[in-house]
């Protein structure tokens, strides 16, 4: 839990007020799966993460490239013993994101940017595949992404869409979600 405490006290990312910077949201990201209670390292082969950017668009693009400079410096990171697949996909098509996901893995999907052009009809088809979704864009917790970090005055907050977290295959607990601000809103 260190680690979920040290990213709190971390301020805002660049021009966008209420996003934390993802070289700091996504070790916050990492964490969070290790606390999934549906995540079991015995039960997966690997951690499956791509990151779903739009090159057009400059805020995205941005996040991605920040996103692959973290991973090449922490090639060596696991998640309790399993090794990361991180990979980054351009937005084609919602169908082109599901394929190369394995059963095998605990499989997440990051949106970078404002990327809402397909995510609902994204997300449709997520939430019957056992993809994770998390975001770097906290506004998108609304369109029903599970997780994502917002900056706020004084400190960082996670953001739990519980809904999206629950139809994804998330189970998070209290210790978590006693950390975590609670989207109630419906999809």
């Amino acid at each position: 839990m260190a680690l979920l405490n040290a990213i709190f006290i971390i301020g805002v990312y660049g021009h966008q007020a209420d996003r934390v910077d993802p070289k700091l949201s996504l070790p916050l990201f990492l964490k969070i799966i290790t606390c999934d209670f549906n995540f079991n390292s015995d039960k997966f082969e690997n951690v499956h993460i791509r990151i779903l950017y739009d090159k057009g668009n400059a805020d995205a693009y941005e996040e991605y490239q920040i996103a692959c400079d973290f991973m090449s410096r922490n090639s060596d990171l696991k998640i309790e013993g399993l090794d990361i697949i991180f990979e980054g996909v351009n937005f084609f098509s919602p169908d082109s994101i599901l394929n190369g996901y394995d059963s095998q893995n605990y499989n997440v999907l990051i949106i970078a940017g404002n990327n809402e052009n397909g995510l609902e009809e994204l997300l449709d088809k997520l939430s019957e595949s056992n993809i994770r979704t998390f975001s770097f864009n906290p506004e998108l917790i609304s369109n029903g992404i599970a997780v994502s970090v917002k900056a706020q005055e004084k400190k960082n907050s996670i953001i739990v869409n519980l809904d999206a977290a629950q139809s994804e295959g998330s189970k998070f607990g209290a210790h978590l979600l006693k950390m975590c601000s609670i989207y109630e809103g419906a999809r």
